[in-house]
């Protein structure tokens, strides 16, 4: 089932197999790639593929304006630093 998985990373992002890591019970492919050019257009791609049908998390946005706020509070309507 692996050597599978690993073939189909392989042939979707390019690159050479490494090794596979295993934290926290998780598995992870380590990929060696010929360039920084090659991963580069690699982790865009996978990071694509990811998010498409996701839309915008609001939510994250929800957050980030709260702490934003919360700063002003703090330091009295100055600039966040």
């Amino acid at each position: 089932m692996d050597g599978t998985i690993i073939k189909e990373h392989i042939k979707k992002y390019g690159g050479h197999f490494g090794n596979i890591i295993k934290i926290n019970k998780l598995k992870y492919i380590l990929i060696y790639f010929d360039n920084e050019n090659d991963m580069m257009n690699a982790v865009y791609k996978s990071g694509m593929e990811y998010e498409i049908g996701k839309g915008p998390n609001y939510d994250k946005v929800e957050d980030f304006n709260n702490f934003s706020d919360r700063i002003i509070e703090i330091n009295g309507n100055q600039e966040p630093i």
